[in-house]
């Protein structure tokens, strides 16, 4: 039950109650945050190595020796290597957010015990730093890494196509 000075406040209870069990809009459970751990990181990582290793042409130093490297496929190359290198600068980065964002504990509230408005405003806010955390700083890193992996594809992809 929810005690502000003393006294139970039954309609923040019900409100309380229909916010983490029912949105009410939706009629769905309450939102969950987000697990990320360092095998999310991982498989990030290892989809970006296993996509730009099936490309002979990904390593810069690969030259054939009766084939001789446009400016335009040497700069396209480059790019690709550009891109790897700001690949593995997400990587880096996602690693230094998953550390901050799993340091953020959320504790899980009981219903038999009595919770006061502070307790319950207490949990909400930091629920809801987390998931914005989530949202506006791992997020958009992780979608930048699947864009530089796209960009990265179409380059390679063109690339071998030029030289079939």
């Amino acid at each position: 039950m929810i005690m502000e000075n003393d006294e139970p406040l039954q309609s923040n209870e019900y409100l309380y109650k229909s916010n983490c069990y029912n949105d009410i809009e939706n009629n769905i459970d309450e939102i969950e945050i987000p697990e990320f751990t360092i095998k999310h990181i991982q498989k990030i990582d290892k989809k970006y190595n296993n996509t730009l290793s099936q490309f002979n042409d990904f390593n810069i130093h690969s030259y054939d020796l009766n084939h001789n490297k446009s400016a335009n496929e040497l700069y396209d190359l480059l790019t690709v290597n550009e891109l790897y290198n700001e690949h593995l600068n997400n990587i880096e980065l996602l690693q230094f957010k998953m550390n901050d964002y799993n340091s953020l504990e959320i504790y899980k509230l009981n219903n038999n015990q009595i919770h006061t408005e502070t307790h319950i405003t207490e949990y909400l806010n930091k629920k809801k730093g987390k998931l914005n955390m989530y949202l506006e700083e791992i997020l958009p890193i992780i979608i930048n890494d699947a864009e530089n992996l796209d960009e990265a594809l179409t380059l390679l992809t063109n690339m071998s196509i030029k030289n079939k």
